[in-house]
């Protein structure tokens, strides 16, 4: 027969082939192989024959023989190499691959089929490149941006994959594996509202896209947007009936919409479900059931004696059939990350190429290869008879060994794992977990425990997500714990009440029902010695229910101290009520309120009850999120507040804005000692602020911005108000590292600043190494000897030369003040004359002590003291010194009239504590001796004033109406002092 007839021949065979009519199209096939059996196309068409037929291996043997007579056809090749893939032969596909490139370098699918080759064994690097040159060879072709996008996402490229993805869906806008995967990778970079989006898209181009649906909805749980993700979830469970994963997230999404018991329902499905398709938590599970069945069987000691041995062989024999059972189910659904959207394919692929791992064994039958398996059969006999030998001797041990034991081959089983194994088992230990909370919220605490006990006590491997499940398992286990505690307390508080003076709720989110707040408020009524009220973990605590333990502290004439959590607008009136009441037998001088809504209403009736109380000392405001409208309220309050000693505004994201809104409150505020503004968004602009404040206030001890963006600029401006404050005791600027620079400022400050004893700023660790840092250890050291503002005002003195009686070495010295220092014997000019045998850094040394009780590292002060008759230099403390001072009345050289009295007391004392009295009588020309006082206050509170200010005590007993007078007074004469009046003067007998 001629070239021309089987030319013919093929021709007409190949029509057939493309007919579908295959039995014809082999006859004819074969009939040409008979007449030529050199001929390529033979086999070729046989090859593509088989392969339309569906019979790979068939088509896969034609084709090789095809080649065995043209090897340079680049088509045989391709095709060959593509069916070698689909039958997941990849190494044999892979040598077809690079010979169909190497005879045709400009064919992109050829590359892009070696791309998915790489992809398969792993290779993720070598995939990306061989796919990137079928772009270069054709641009346009989707499957091969979306196969790139998928290699990209796999090797967490998640920006390049994106790039990818959108290419295909501009290709083929309606590929929605491509939406599926985009909303994938947006997922992965936390664009979780673009994620929805492109899983949104996904279901519209395919309603029968499950997966899409469901991560949709989990998306959408996590943003709270719970009707959507309800209705997404709901749809994914019809299409889904048998993911354990989307029944687990409806679960969540009840409990938020308060529906425990269907939560509990989801969860259970999903548990039931994941055991069915999974080996090692049902194992767990088993675990678990045996251990609570053995405590059960400590309690009843006749139950475990029942149980022979044979019945344990015949239940383990049942669980190990039960397990060859589940492990030939297939597994779970979850997320797509390659070509078909699905990892069930994956693991298919995974078990084929088992497959021909060991049909290539067994074809090549090497001896080699036998004589390897048999030495590896041998081992593993040898081990799995150790192995016995060893379970022999566990059953002897102490049972502490057999749980060691089984710990130890446990943490082997984890070990051995896939991450992907692992990712999936989480789904059950979340069941459990939704389980016990959904009961938690059903109020069925001890079934809750249960199913908590059992996360915690699970040998679970160590990964971020379980951590936290186990983490909130104990917490949850810690509330019921606490409640059950918390009844008992009350118990004992009805039986013992002057042993009862606190209710503290914890700091735990737990729910007070109805019948919980009329116990408390019964308590409060029946018990005469409470003073603290904590509720402030009760973040759903009714209005109803607070009235009623409002209206019961209200009748109450002890209790001090609030706290609360969780407040709406309607709950802040009633403790604006409470606070506001002036009838009231209690007064209030702590008060912790938390609000959870956003709004100015919820602190309005509260600020507006502070405007006129004069018994909250100390008050914290938690806003969730503080907006102008609150911010001017607070102003207000601060204005008109002549109470508030300790003022706390965290976690209330203030930013700048806010903080200039009630910037003047705090300047005109004068009783506020302790200011925390810590967990909050304030920047540089809002440090500026606060520099304005300290500037002009001169009564806060303590500033607290730690965990605010202040950065360099914010404390740098700090430090500037810092030179001009007195008053200033306590400041915390942690949350930012600072350098060398900002250290070099804050030392600078503290070269003359004598007030703050504790400043807390973190900085870089070649900053903590520097000199500087010592220097400022140093400094503050000083400033904590000179803590009492009396040694801080007399220090001052020696810097102040206007009223000084002689000068040595250039510094002013007071005659006054070294001869109540010094002992009486001792006469001026023996003083004058030791001093000036010394340095002047040595008389430096001696005279801090003189005038401040501060004691450097050196020597030099007890050699000094010593020769001027001071043997024990506690004997002539400061405040002992002026103590006699105050008693010696003919010493005394400045008078003042208030009113129908003489008040005496010395020049020297009254410059150094009172900014008053310090700019009168350095003003005046004239050696001033004598002041009528003005302020119009009583000569008792004058004359305790005056005490005040030699003693920085007072000996005498005041009624409330003095203190207020003294209130006053000490703000008129500019006296410094640490805190509030009321803890600032300590009433001695």
């Amino acid at each position: 027969m001629g070239n021309k007839s089987i030319s013919q021949l093929f021709d007409k065979a190949n029509l057939l082939v493309e007919k579908k009519e295959y039995e014809k199209a082999e006859k004819m096939f074969n009939k040409a192989i008979d007449k030529r059996p050199t001929d390529y196309r033979g086999y070729e068409g046989m090859g593509n024959l088989f392969y339309a037929q569906g019979n790979s291996k068939a088509a896969a043997s034609y084709l090789r023989k095809a080649l065995m007579y043209e090897s340079s056809s680049h088509a045989i090749n391709y095709r060959l190499a593509k069916i070698l893939y689909a039958m997941n032969e990849y190494e044999e596909s892979q040598e077809y691959f690079e010979k169909a490139i190497q005879l045709n370098k400009e064919d992109p699918k050829s590359h892009s089929g070696l791309g998915n080759i790489f992809v398969k064994i792993g290779k993720l690097g070598k995939a990306i490149k061989q796919f990137s040159v079928a772009l270069k060879l054709d641009p346009k072709d989707s499957t091969v941006h979306f196969e790139y996008g998928c290699a990209l996402y796999n090797m967490e490229k998640y920006e390049e994959c994106l790039k990818a993805f959108k290419h295909t869906v501009v290709l083929k806008p309606d590929n929605d594996l491509a939406w599926y995967q985009l909303g994938k990778g947006n997922e992965k970079l936390n664009r979780i509202d673009e994620a929805i989006k492109n899983f949104t898209k996904a279901c519209e181009l395919n309603p029968e896209f499950g997966l899409a649906f469901r991560d949709c909805g989990i998306l959408q749980y996590k943003l709270q947007q719970l009707d959507e993700s309800l209705n997404s979830l709901q749809r994914a469970s019809e299409l889904l009936d048998s993911d354990s994963l989307t029944f687990l997230n409806l679960g969540f999404v009840q409990c938020e919409n308060e529906k425990p018991n269907e939560a509990y329902k989801y969860f259970t499905k999903s548990k039931e479900l994941y055991l069915k398709n999974n080996k090692i938590p049902q194992e767990i599970e088993k675990n678990n059931e045996t251990k609570l069945e053995k405590k059960k069987e400590k309690k009843t000691e006749s139950e475990t004696k029942s149980e022979t041995g044979s019945e344990k062989e015949n239940k383990n024999e049942k669980e190990k059939e039960k397990e060859q059972q589940n492990e030939t189910k297939s597994g779970s659904e979850s997320p797509s990350e390659s070509e078909t959207g699905s990892e069930n394919e994956k693991q298919n692929e995974k078990e084929n190429e088992k497959e021909k791992e060991t049909k290539s064994e067994s074809e090549s039958g090497s001896e080699n290869k036998n004589e390897k398996e048999k030495k590896k059969e041998k081992e593993n006999e040898n081990e799995s008879e150790n192995e016995k030998e060893k379970e022999k001797e566990s059953e002897q041990e102490p049972k502490s060994g057999k749980e060691k034991e089984n710990k130890i081959k446990d943490n082997e089983k984890v070990n051995k794992m896939t991450q992907k194994q692992i990712e999936n088992r989480i789904i059950y230990y979340e069941s459990v977990y939704g389980q016990g909370m959904s009961l938690f919220l059903l109020r069925q605490f001890e079934k809750s425990k249960i199913h908590f006990l059992q996360i915690i006590k699970m040998d679970l491997p160590s990964i971020r997500k379980i951590k936290k499940l186990v983490k909130d398992s104990a917490l949850f286990i810690k509330k019921i714990e606490y409640r059950e505690k918390f009844q008992k307390e009350l118990l004992i508080a009805q039986n013992n009440g002057p042993e009862f003076k606190k209710i503290d709720w914890g700091e735990l989110p737990i729910q007070l029902n109805q019948s919980d707040c009329l116990k408390i408020s019964k308590l409060i009524k029946e018990n005469g010695y409470l003073t603290t009220i904590k509720l402030y973990g009760n973040h759903r605590i009714e209005s109803d229910s607070l009235s009623k333990i409002i209206e019961s502290i209200n009748h109450s004439n002890t209790i001090e101290k609030i706290k609360i959590s969780g407040l709406t607008p309607e709950m802040s009136r009633i403790i604006g009520e409470l606070i506001n009441n002036e009838n009231k037998k209690n007064k209030i001088k702590s008060m912790g309120l938390s609000f959870t809504e956003i709004g100015s209403k919820r602190i309005e009736y509260i600020c507006e009850a502070l405007h006129s109380n004069k018994s909250v000392m100390k008050l914290q405001l938690q806003l969730f999120n503080c907006g102008i409208g609150s911010a001017k309220i607070i102003n207000e309050m601060l204005k008109n507040n002549k109470s508030i000693s300790e003022f706390k505004l965290s976690n209330s994201k203030i930013n700048c804005k806010v903080l200039k809104t009630f910037i003047d409150g705090l300047s005109q505020n004068n009783t506020i000692r302790i200011l925390d503004l810590s967990n909050n968004q304030i920047e540089a602009a809002g440090c500026k602020a606060i520099a304005k404040v300290l500037t002009k206030n001169q009564t806060i001890v303590s500033l607290n911005l730690s965990n605010n963006p202040i950065a360099e600029k914010g404390f740098e401006n700090i430090c500037k108000a810092i030179k001009k404050n007195h008053s200033l005791e306590n400041l915390e600027l942690n949350g930012h590292v600072f350098g060398k620079l900002q250290a070099k400022m804050m030392s600078s400050v503290l070269e003359h600043n004598l007030y703050l004893i504790q400043v807390h700023f973190q900085v870089d660790t070649d900053t903590q190494r520097h000199t500087t840092m010592v220097k400022i250890k140093e400094k503050l050291e000083r400033n904590r000897q000179l803590a009492l503002p009396i040694k801080r005002d007399f220090i001052n003195l020696l810097n102040n030369g206007h009223i000084s009686d002689f000068k040595i070495h250039g510094i002013p010295l007071h005659k006054l003040m070294l001869q109540c220092r010094m002992p009486e014997n001792i006469s001026w000019n023996n003083i004058l004359s030791i001093l000036n045998q010394y340095s002047k850094s040595q008389v430096a040394d001696f005279l801090f002590w003189v005038y401040g009780d501060f004691m450097k590292a050196s020597n030099n002060v007890p050699q000094i003291a010593e020769k001027l008759g001071v043997k024990n230099l506690n004997d002539f403390s400061l405040l002992n010194s002026l103590k006699n001072l105050y008693n010696d009345q003919d010493s005394k050289d400045f008078e003042i009239s208030c009113g129908n009295n003489i008040i005496k007391a010395h020049r020297m004392v009254l410059v150094a504590r009172s900014g008053f009295f310090r700019k009168l009588i350095l003003d005046s020309n004239d050696q001033l001796s004598y002041f009528k006082d003005k302020s119009g206050k009583s000569p008792q509170a004058l004359n305790t004033l005056i005490q005040y200010m030699y003693t920085d005590k007072i000996n005498s007993e005041m009624n409330e109406t003095v203190l207020l007078e003294l209130e006053d007074a000490v703000e008129y004469y500019q006296l410094n002092r640490r805190s509030s009046l009321k803890e600032l003067f300590s009433f001695e007998d």
